[in-house]
């Protein structure tokens, strides 16, 4: 199998850029630092932006001063900081989508620092009279490569399985895949699942799903925005090679008391929030009841299937502000998954568990600072055959203390660094029959150090950036992943963008290529194999055009090095493994990714969604075995979601995917073998090269009908879906029955297909 002749020249390219990375950072940023200039008499204008009827935090609204070309955006705490300004009159307008515009006129006196904190208020989005004005300042600011954003709001509009769910709202944007119709877990520019890193409010979250993948952990109505970096992210992440899924939870309402509620065929949910003290405080629960809905369908008669499943997640926040300047926050997070099967004598719960603080501290006008210790824990347990049959464990540990600290030095450049240190513990056995299969226990600790540096020169955006990691338990302990972004303004909403980088992971799942997991399984790498990474280019130019406010033509390339995947003998623990290595585990591969990304983005009016096409590879490679297409290669990707509000009380939803079928592993025959002093044969399957064959392609529509009602001042939404409206029979995977070989059949392949037609229905309301 041969690659494009293009990517060896770029991988050269990357590499050579790489390894200069380091003096080309401090050269960058001591130039940046030197090319600052400050006007002889001149002032700090600060503040936060809020959401007038909650208080909470807007995050990327656009502030600029009219008649001039200074401006700049809130960052995700709602902070802004424009320093250097002359002194003056001058109107300052605040502008964010889904808000009305904000305009205030103010004066700068000598020697006096002024602080401007701004309240928006909501305003509807669902008429064709709203226009998407003033979002050059941001555009002309930041560098959103690969990045995009994703609100509550459009998440709801979606059709969904019985509810929401961010995951699978995420599934539906470029370069995004999922494993197949049953799995939440995302699959990045050929990233595997476990290259994502996925932060709830900065704390790492470990398995974010449930019931094998089917919904993921987070209640929507929970969480204030969550943000999606594809690639090219900065030197503020680290520790997974693809991709960041920086998601915040909403701080709780400081005006009123105010929530809601929501029923569906599967689910329920609630969430409350008002105020307390100096702040506010938010809970939110959810709960299947599956079993329940399936128990009363046996006692009715109506049906005999048995699945004693369900799974419930509990979310709580409380913030006060003990100054303007200073705001302490706790957050907590619970979710257990619970089947306890009887019948199948299976009884399996896992579930993740999170708690932080965090601290927000303003030290002066231009240095803003959060600081956090959090806990995150992911744990399973089953037992499977009864208490003679098969026992397993499988724990992670993760205590983490972060500092991240911003300097806002001019109003065209801002410096950020901080610290990151995690104490990490790993544990998984099992055993069978009273036989102990395996047990792995690993205690890594790691230290991380950041600095990135963002710049805005006019027509220009470089943001430069440089991540230096210590990890204990490596042969290569000390790392460094330099990285660089930039983006060239050709004119209003017209702009080229660069990326390339470096990025380690010293955490990942376990993966055979021959089974599926329900539960991920998670290891740390040790000194027995060289440290993963990868090194990523990108390029792109974003701008709009015919009713479109974003359009993004985006290419990249991945090289993956030192990826792990289970070795087959040893897919199903067979051989006792007692405190292995990860060599005596794992082989070590390669892999390469690259492809072309189309995207298209209207975001308010009558009618909105978002259009794209994806062309893309995935090659992976085996010590001394031919190059094999990944599991998750998809070579074509048609991708639509589209919202039409026909009234004020009724909006249609559609969505569309088709893509390429998945590769498999074409077996080639089977063959017989005797066991001593057995009575009859054994047979087995000869197997073809790896993932040798493409399953048919895939195709869904999915379609949702809204009704929009107000009673006594509550919005009130009745919702009707339909799933997989062709009812198409997709293929995700296979697998060869070899039950019968002895009668002389040929191994059968059985089709494991995706969900059929499937109506759902439900009732939402807020208050």
């Amino acid at each position: 199998m041969k690659s494009l002749n293009v990517s060896g020249v770029i991988i050269r390219i990357a590499s050579a850029l790489l390894k200069s990375g380091i003096p080309l950072l401090i050269s960058i940023l001591v130039s940046s630092y030197a090319s600052g200039s400050r006007p002889a008499e001149s002032t700090t204008v600060h503040g936060t932006i809020t959401d007038a009827s909650t208080g909470e935090y807007v995050y990327g609204a656009n502030i600029f001063l009219r008649g001039t070309t200074l401006g700049t955006v809130s960052n995700i705490e709602g902070f802004y900081s424009m320093p250097n300004l002359p002194l003056g009159e001058y109107t300052l307008i605040v502008t964010f989508i889904g808000f009305s515009q904000h305009e205030e006129n103010f004066e700068i006196r000598k020697g006096k620092s002024l602080r401007m904190d701004v309240s928006l208020s909501p305003v509807d989005l669902e008429g064709e009279s709203i226009i998407v004005t003033d979002e050059l300042s941001a555009f002309e600011h930041n560098i959103n490569i690969s990045t995009i954003s994703i609100s509550p709001r459009q998440i709801k509009s979606l059709p969904q399985l019985g509810e929401v769910d961010l995951f699978r709202a995420l599934q539906f944007l470029p370069g995004v895949a999922a494993q197949n119709d049953y799995s939440s877990g995302l699959i990045v520019r050929g990233g595997n699942t476990d290259q994502n890193l996925i932060l709830l409010d900065g704390i790492t979250v470990y398995n974010p799903s449930h019931l094998g993948g089917f919904f993921s952990t987070f209640i929507t109505e929970g969480l204030r925005e969550a943000e999606l970096m594809k690639g090219g992210y900065s030197a503020e992440y680290g520790g997974r090679l693809s991709s960041v899924l920086d998601i915040k939870t909403k701080d709780g309402n400081n005006k009123r008391l105010a929530g809601s509620a929501e029923i569906s065929l599967v689910s329920s949910k609630l969430l409350l929030e008002a105020p307390v003290g100096k702040g506010g405080w938010l809970f939110a629960g959810r709960r299947t009841y599956i079993d329940k809905a399936l128990d009363a369908s046996r006692k009715l008669g109506i049906s005999e299937f048995e699945f004693p499943y369900y799974f419930y997640d509990l979310q709580a926040n409380l913030y006060q502000d003990l100054s303007p300047n200073d705001r302490l926050r706790i957050s907590a997070y619970y979710g257990n998954d619970v089947l306890d099967w009887q019948e199948a004598t299976a009884k399996i719960n896992w579930g993740n568990q999170t708690v932080s603080t965090r601290w927000r501290h303003l030290f002066s006008d231009r240095l803003f600072s959060t600081f956090m210790i959090a806990r995150s824990k992911f744990s399973a347990h089953f037992n499977i055959g009864g208490e003679d049959a098969l026992l397993g464990v499988d724990r992670v540990r993760d205590w983490t203390a972060k500092g991240d600290l911003t300097y806002f030095r001019t109003e065209d450049h801002e410096i950020s660094f901080g610290t990151e240190l995690k104490d990490l513990k790993v544990e998984f056995f099992q055993s069978f029959d009273g036989r102990e299969l395996i047990r792995i226990d690993q205690s890594p600790k790691f230290f991380a150090f950041y600095v990135n540096s963002r710049m805005s020169l006019p027509g220009w955006v470089m943001q430069t950036g440089l991540r230096s990691t210590y990890y204990d338990d490596s042969s290569d302990k000390l790392a460094f992943a330099p990285r660089v972004a930039v983006k060239k303004v050709i004119s209003n909403f017209n702009a080229f963008n660069f990326s390339i980088g470096r990025y380690f992971q010293y955490i990942y799942t376990f993966n055979d290529e021959f089974s599926f997991q329900i539960i991920d399984q998670w290891f740390a790498i040790d000194k027995s194999v060289p440290n993963q990474y990868a090194d990523q280019i990108m390029f792109g130019y974003e701008t709009s055009f015919s009713g479109f406010d974003r359009v993004t033509v985006e290419s990249y390339y991945k090289k993956m090095h030192n990826l792990l995947v289970g070795r087959p003998e040893l897919a199903t623990f067979d051989e006792q493994l007692l405190n292995p290595t990860v060599a005596d585990v794992f082989d070590v591969t390669e892999a390469e990714a690259f492809g072309i990304e189309l995207f298209f983005e209207k975001k308010v009016g009558s009618m909105n969604g978002n259009f794209s096409y994806v062309h893309s590879y995935v090659i992976k490679q085996i010590e001394n075995e031919p190059r094999y297409w990944a599991n998750w290669d998809r070579r074509h990707t048609f991708k639509g979601v589209m919202n039409y509000h026909k009234s004020k009380s009724t909006q249609f939803g559609f969505s569309w995917v088709y893509t390429t079928g998945f590769p498999f592993t074409q077996q080639l025959g089977t063959y017989v073998y005797w066991q001593p002093e057995q009575l009859r044969p054994e047979y087995d399957l000869i197997p073809g090269s790896r993932n040798n064959s493409r399953l048919p392609y895939n195709n869904r529509i999915d379609f949702s009908i809204t009704k929009h009602k107000k009673i006594k001042g509550a919005k009130v939404d009745y919702y009707f879906q339909i799933i997989n409206v062709l009812n198409r029979k997709n293929i995700f995977a296979v697998s060869w029955d070899i039950v019968d070989i002895e009668n002389g059949k040929v191994a059968e392949r059985n089709d494991f297909r995706g969900i059929p037609l499937f109506p759902t229905i439900g009732i939402r309301m807020e208050f």
